[in-house]
């Protein structure tokens, strides 16, 4: 897809990362739950910035962290439809 090539910069948040971070960069979320691991930090973000934990998530954000889109993609095989979307993120 020469589109992604050419016109994103792709960035891969894994919420799945098991490994476990310094004391110093642990956080606690909302609901008060300390989240100590690389996966169970970028799952709190990914919750808290874009209000979903579907994987995949895909989001076309600015380089100062602003939506580019109206909404967000999840899984969907029509590759007609991610292009769309996409297309939506570079007008």
């Amino acid at each position: 897809m020469e589109v992604l090539r050419n016109e994103f910069i792709i960035v891969a948040l894994y919420t799945d990362d098991k490994t476990r971070l310094p004391e110093q960069e642990w956080i606690t979320s909302k609901d008060g739950r300390v989240k100590n691991t690389v996966g169970k930090k970028n799952q709190d973000f990914q919750i808290t910035r874009f209000n979903s934990n579907a994987l995949p998530l895909y989001a076309i954000v600015s380089s100062d962290g602003k939506d580019l889109t109206s909404s967000y993609y999840t899984y969907d095989p029509s590759p007609e439809k991610f292009m769309n979307w996409l297309k939506e993120g570079t007008r």
